[in-house]
């Protein structure tokens, strides 16, 4: 048997190792050729790895892009229903969300429907 780590920037996350039946002296064409395959397994990993971080970053932008209406809105009815500037309306609707494990979208449609049912909020005509 024969092994070689496996690098992913620099440190080890697995190793690849090699077999033969019979027992036998590996030469240096046998490791070269083992770290090489071993190269290639890295590079193959880590292009998966930013292949799904590339993923998920466009699914976070496309949940953006759907919902940012809605946040939007929810952001300016908490600024102006409680004095905030947006960043802490923001804030306080992510803080809302993970508290509560849901995602800001859905914290933000609550709000607005909550806004829209008080008391003395007008809604705007259809």
């Amino acid at each position: 048997m024969a092994g070689i780590p496996v690098l992913l920037g620099g440190s080890p996350v697995g190793t690849l190792n090699g077999y033969r039946s019979e027992p036998a002296d590996w030469d240096s064409s046998d490791v070269r050729a083992l770290r090489a395959y071993g190269d290639l397994i890295a590079e193959v990993v880590s292009a998966a790895l930013a292949a799904h971080d590339h993923g998920v970053l466009a699914d976070q932008l496309r949940y953006a892009l759907d919902y940012h209406v809605v946040i939007e809105r929810a952001v300016g009815y908490l600024m102006g229903a409680h004095s905030l500037d947006a960043v802490t309306a923001f804030d306080v609707l992510r803080k809302r969300a993970r508290d509560s494990r849901r995602r800001v979208a859905d914290v933000a449609a609550e709000v607005i429907g909550q806004a829209h049912s008080s008391p003395g909020v007008r809604r705007p005509d259809r």
